[in-house]
């Protein structure tokens, strides 16, 4: 069998594989995930809260793709550390280290501000869909049921 042939034969038996691979929610080259409690105490706050809203912003006119960040409104259900308001915007910029979300989804989640006070979470941290983090939530010594 020739070169390009075994390369055309391994283009055809990788590709499907590749195609059945998730797309990778955030780049922890780390591999770190901080412990729950440390990446609490440092957090502006913990809630379970609700997507109400996802707004794609563009922000920087030389971005080939436009979108530079997505500002999610959220509806807090829960507060389970912090004193926040029952309403919140949380910024997630479009890179690699981005924690999508969906618009009606709950989420349980540790909240950081950056330099212009945003909210955001980082994506290799605790935060995560309620129904995937209540192992978190108990640890947190959060409520058992919620709305």
């Amino acid at each position: 069998m020739s070169v390009a042939a075994k390369k055309a034969l391994c283009a055809a038996l990788l590709l499907p594989l590749c195609a059945a691979v998730p797309p990778a929610l955030a780049l922890c080259l780390d591999g770190r995930a901080p412990p729950v409690a440390q990446e609490a105490a440092a957090a502006s706050g913990v809630v379970v809260a609700e997507v109400t809203q996802a707004e794609l912003l563009r922000e920087d006119p030389a971005d080939p793709d436009g979108i530079t960040a997505t500002l999610y409104v959220l509806k807090v259900l829960r507060t389970v550390r912090g004193a926040l308001p029952p309403g919140l915007a949380l910024y997630s910029e479009n890179t690699s280290a981005r924690f999508p979300m969906e618009v009606g989804g709950r989420y349980l989640l540790l909240l950081s501000r950056d330099r212009n006070y945003r909210y955001f979470v980082d994506a290799c941290g605790n935060s995560g869909l309620l129904s995937q983090r209540q192992e978190v939530l108990k640890t947190l010594g959060g409520p058992k049921s919620l709305p």
